[in-house]
């Protein structure tokens, strides 16, 4: 995405840095801007807090972490409501598996991602629109739709 530098554990062309993301290149106190797509559900339980405590520490004062995971509760809904069957949406909810590394470890709905946030320290924490956000003509899994539903929860947290 313009502006951001693109992390990701696999290597490839449109990635400019490639390394865990629990372990990133930069100082506390250095970055204005995180943007987190479809990654967070991707690390176990015991390490949630301390990672987002991590992102915490490198934003600087009033800098923004914009976060988007599958949401949980739209997906449940999704198929409680027998708008899709399981099939469809278990991808979404548990991650693709097709290579390492690929494995939702976690659900998130927004009272529990906020709770995880403000124990982190942010003080400040509400929803996104991703196409107010994202540049004109740039999609990704934060705008993904499963049977015409957004299926992301998307939340921007200040520092």
């Amino acid at each position: 995405m313009p502006g951001f530098i693109n992390i990701d554990a696999r290597a490839s062309d449109s990635v400019d840095i490639s390394c865990d993301i629990r372990k990133l290149p930069y100082q506390n106190n250095s970055i204005n801007s995180i943007y987190m797509c479809h990654s967070l559900e991707h690390l176990p339980l015991p390490e949630i807090q301390g990672f987002l405590k991590y992102i915490y520490g490198l934003l600087q004062n009033e800098g923004r972490f914009f976060v988007s995971v599958p949401d949980f509760n739209i997906l449940a809904s999704i198929y409680l409501a027998k708008i899709t069957n399981l099939a469809t949406i278990v991808r979404a909810i548990h991650g693709g598996q097709e290579y390492e590394g690929n494995t939702h470890y976690l659900s998130f709905d927004a009272e529990f991602l906020t709770g995880l946030l403000k124990a982190a320290g942010f003080r400040y924490i509400t929803d996104y629109e991703p196409s107010e956000f994202l540049p004109v003509g740039f999609t990704d899994t934060s705008t993904y739709e499963i049977a015409g539903k957004k299926i992301s929860l998307n939340l921007v947290a200040i520092k």
